[in-house]
């Protein structure tokens, strides 16, 4: 038997387009709002490419608690941030909204040395605030609500005229839907005649009229038209509200 020594196979070299795509790869990850969680999901899709652990990777992550992105020992549990940043057009050194969200939320625990239970505690940080999950429900309830407005503030900046609410069927505010023979649903504002009702003094309604009746499948630009739809649904549902609500003042 020969004693001479196996041929090792030589190692790959990496192609010029694959060193590209790693570059590439490491500025996304360090010009992501949190590196760290972008750099483990990196590696997750990696892992789940080669049906296979990535080696030293899953000792990596937490084994506590699913949403912590942290790595190694750490008793101190966060998950990815959710952050919202104002884009101005004049960042620079001394101004950059990047690095300072207007809106910056995570889930936070912490291990508890004295009874030993790991991720205790857990909470939501949102700015210097510890939420429960039904307090984040509010907070982002409070977002939702001023959606609209702030939409509307942009129409009146571009010197479109104040929304009036529709009172007939004819004129109702629609959300339509690409495949579907009509609209989702329609909305307007009614108030009986005295001759529908035999009495003067009648409560205005919010009259919500569903429409379509064939189902649609969309892609995924028919969802984000959908979407686009519903956002600009909602100011109108607003100002609608906003007569129903003053409508009540006076005849309370």
């Amino acid at each position: 038997m020969s004693n001479l020594p196996t041929a090792q196979p030589a190692p790959l070299s990496p192609t010029p387009q694959q060193v590209a795509d790693a570059a590439e790869i490491t500025r996304i990850v360090m010009e992501s709002a949190d590196p760290a969680a972008t750099a483990a999901r990196v590696l997750d899709l990696i892992a789940a490419e080669k049906n296979q652990p990535l080696v030293g990777h899953a000792a990596m992550r937490c084994g506590v608690l699913a949403w912590c992105v942290q790595t190694g020992d750490h008793e101190w549990h966060e998950s990815a941030h959710v952050q919202v940043a104002q884009e101005c057009g004049y960042e620079s050194s001394g101004h950059d909204h990047a690095a300072n969200p207007y809106i910056d939320v995570k889930l936070i625990a912490e291990d508890d040395r004295e009874t030993g239970v790991r991720g205790a505690g857990a909470t939501v940080a949102l700015g210097d605030c510890d939420l429960t999950a039904d307090g984040l429900r509010r907070e982002a309830a409070k977002i939702l609500a001023a959606v609209p407005r702030l939409l509307a503030m942009a129409a009146m900046l571009d010197g479109k005229p104040a929304y009036v609410p529709p009172t007939t069927w004819i004129d109702a505010a629609e959300v339509r839907t690409a495949g579907a023979n009509g609209p989702v649903f329609s909305a307007y504002l009614h108030t009986p005649t005295e001759h529908e009702t035999g009495t003067a003094d009648n409560a205005t309604s919010l009259v919500v009229v569903p429409g379509a009746t064939m189902d649609a499948e969309l892609d995924v630009d028919g969802g984000r038209d959908l979407r686009e739809q519903l956002v600009t649904f909602l100011p109108r549902l607003d100002a609608m509200i906003a007569v129903l609500a003053a409508k009540a003042r006076v005849s309370a």
